[in-house]
């Protein structure tokens, strides 16, 4: 919440968070990869980040429920 990211944008990072890939993501949320490459840029920009790699640092606590 404090990040005030959307819906799909969490939704789009839980999956990233567990390894799949944005083509995976896409088939799997049934939308075209570059939304889903819009959701995961929009995302890192709130978050102030770059890359996966930092996503994965942010959250290393994280446990997909």
């Amino acid at each position: 919440k404090e990040y005030q990211l959307s819906k799909r944008e969490i939704e789009v990072c839980k999956l990233l968070l567990q390894g799949f890939t944005l083509r995976q993501i896409s088939a799997m949320l049934s939308l075209s990869y570059s939304t889903v490459n819009t959701y995961c840029t929009g995302s890192y920009r709130k978050l102030n980040i770059n890359s996966r790699t930092e996503l994965l640092i942010m959250f290393k606590d994280y446990e997909a429920k």
